[in-house]
């Protein structure tokens, strides 16, 4: 069956080769076309290196338009990468290196603005952001480590509105990742001021919740255990275990 479906590579590889290339100028940068029979995606997996295309810069075009534009080098996508939509703007753009995805890959909205941009390092997703329309930042995921990232979502004024860190675990029945909040959590009102803050483990609230108004003054203190609260106060903060750490005065 692998020689079968080598040989039959090898066809299509033997059609498309010796033919000429259609050839643009856009900009003073020179494209050659990619023949119909073939698609950008296929040089974002490992088929056979006997199928092959010239280096240099290369269109995909769609129904007159440009779909993608990508440089080969080596039979390699290494360099600029662009996809673009439908009115001929660009949907996404970022660099592969030697084949893989590197730096920042950026998403727009049909209206030109930015959506998204995605950091990768070896076409692993590094970091990832997202963007309100008016530009300010919405959310923003980091990679701490394989199964924790730290998260922090924020107002369309710009302030942040929480952050913490999310665990992976397992594969649920479904086919989802379990997800669930770990370590310390802190929320903030619209103007920026500590609205609450706390631990949880394993998704649930544990230790001491401290909430606050937005004048930054002290409204209570709550205590948890496996996500059950077992004790509150508007005078005292609790302690990490539980004790009376001091009585605020407001």
């Amino acid at each position: 069956m692998k020689i079968l479906i080598l040989f039959c590579l090898s066809i299509l590889f033997l059609d498309i080769y010796p033919q000429s290339f259609e050839i643009k100028i856009i900009n003073s940068d020179t494209f050659k076309v990619l023949p119909n029979n073939l698609q950008y995606s296929f040089y974002e997996r490992n088929y056979p290196k006997s199928i092959s295309l010239p280096d240099g810069k290369w269109l995909q075009i769609e129904n007159n338009l440009k779909k993608y534009e990508f440089s080969l080098e080596n039979n390699l996508l290494n360099g600029e990468w662009k996809e673009y939509n439908s009115k001929s703007l660009i949907k996404q753009k970022g660099f592969f290196f030697n084949g893989e995805k590197t730096g920042p890959f950026f998403t727009y909205r049909d209206s030109g603005e930015i959506f998204s941009i995605y950091y990768f390092y070896q076409s692993s997703t590094s970091e990832v952001c997202f963007f309100y329309n008016n530009g300010n930042i919405e959310s923003r995921a980091i990679g701490i480590s394989d199964s924790i990232t730290l998260q922090t979502f924020f107002y369309e004024n710009g302030m942040k509105e929480y952050e913490g860190c999310i665990k992976k675990g397992k594969i649920l029945e479904n086919g989802l990742i379990e997800q669930f909040n770990i370590d310390e959590w802190k929320y903030w009102y619209e103007n920026g001021v500590l609205k609450l803050k706390g631990c949880f483990i394993h998704g649930k609230r544990n230790s001491v919740w401290n909430n606050y108004n937005d004048k930054d003054e002290f409204i209570k203190s709550e205590y948890y255990i496996d996500g059950v609260l077992v004790k509150e106060s508007k005078t005292n903060e609790f302690d990490i275990d539980g004790s009376i750490k001091g009585i605020i005065n407001n």
